[in-house]
């Protein structure tokens, strides 16, 4: 709690219950001449209890819209229809991106709606060669088993990384163009 409070570069979820005063759900970053403003949100399906992110989110807007045009909202959240119900509705609200998180997996349906970029899900970056970046007997074991067990992460070669870019109309806060990425690298190619 000590740390979240000092870290200006971190950035919560800002729909956590009102009585956790820790941290910050959005922040402003100023990049060269432009102001960047990022938030954080959770969604409700299949998470534990949190505040709804709806009301939370159209106030959050409105007030970093008088600061900057420019706001990208990660929205982590494992259902893909409340994903794209929330991307729609964030649209409206003039934001510039919405990118979804949570399911480790890239989704193939970046677009342009409303003058803002979207992705349900960006995907991850971390060993190729398991089950969303763990290990895989671990996470077989799982399955199988139906007991809890510390997931490891695996000695892999392969590292996967997954991304998005956005290219933003700095005036409008309007995202022109979203493309993502998904690029492997041999971790002991490039070691030697």
């Amino acid at each position: 709690f000590q740390y979240i409070e000092k870290a200006d570069k971190l950035v919560r979820p800002i729909n956590y219950p009102k009585k956790v005063k820790y941290g910050k759900g959005s922040r402003v970053f100023e990049v060269g001449e432009y102001k960047i403003a990022v938030i954080n949100a959770l969604g409700l399906t299949f998470m534990f209890p949190l505040d709804s992110p709806w009301e939370i989110i159209k106030k959050e807007v409105k007030k970093l819209k008088k600061i900057t045009p420019i706001i990208l909202i990660d929205f982590h959240a494992e259902a893909t229809a409340e994903k794209i119900c929330f991307g729609r509705f964030c649209s409206e609200l003039g934001v510039t991106a919405v990118i979804g998180t949570h399911t480790h997996v890239q989704t193939a349906d970046e677009k342009i709606i409303n003058g803002m970029a979207y992705i349900t899900d960006a995907g991850f970056c971390g060993a190729a060669d398991g089950v969303i970046g763990m290990e895989y007997k671990s996470s077989l074991n799982r399955f199988i088993s139906g007991l809890q067990e510390r997931y490891e992460i695996p000695k892999s070669k392969i590292i996967e990384i997954n991304a998005v870019e956005i290219l933003i109309d700095a005036e409008s806060g309007n995202a022109l163009e979203i493309k993502r990425f998904l690029s492997e690298i041999n971790y002991q190619e490039k070691k030697n």
